[in-house]
């Protein structure tokens, strides 16, 4: 039997579509409203579970920073290598008691865990490649790192008159 609207008064005819429309358009609302108000309670989770780590990334952050400073001025004086190994050890220790506090909020939970691997592949690269290398290129040496230094100065110079950057060494 085929379904048809001319038996109805045309003020029906056109009521009928409006009205249908309007529920369907009342349903995805509620539908909109609900979801709506999930994702706000979940985005106000992650930002409170931000802000409470705030100190404790800072500090990472910070004692990250100290370490590869370290690493660098170790390429340039023999006192900052004799010292890199109790600078990487004091640094990421303290990123490690960091890391333990951070593991407690469960949004952050993974990514310590990379933090913690990317520590690890930090203190072997240091360990395995940078003071092997050290040792090889300056066997024994009590001066500043490398003869180089002023024409790394030289270029440093050239690239700052040049817009380039600054000079790298000071």
């Amino acid at each position: 039997m085929k379904f048809s609207l001319n038996h109805l008064s045309i003020r029906n005819q056109i009521l009928l579509p409006v009205v249908v429309l309007g529920l369907i358009t009342l349903m995805l609302f509620a539908v909109m409203l609900k979801e709506s108000g999930q994702q706000r309670s979940n985005s106000q989770e992650v930002t409170f579970g931000a802000l409470s780590e705030k100190r404790a990334v800072l500090a990472l952050l910070k004692n990250t920073y100290q370490v590869r400073v370290s690493a660098i001025y170790a390429l340039y004086d023999q006192a900052a290598l004799d010292g890199l190994d109790n600078a990487v050890r004091t640094g990421f220790d303290k990123n490690r008691q960091l890391l333990t506090e951070i593991d407690s909020n469960p949004y952050f939970a993974s990514y310590s865990q990379a933090v913690r691997d990317n520590i690890a592949s930090y203190e072997g690269f240091i360990a395995n490649e940078l003071k092997p290398f050290l040792a090889q290129t300056f066997p024994g040496s009590k001066k500043p790192r490398g003869d180089h230094l002023g024409t790394r100065r030289k270029t440093g110079g050239a690239f700052q008159r040049c817009g380039l950057g600054t000079d790298p060494i000071g």
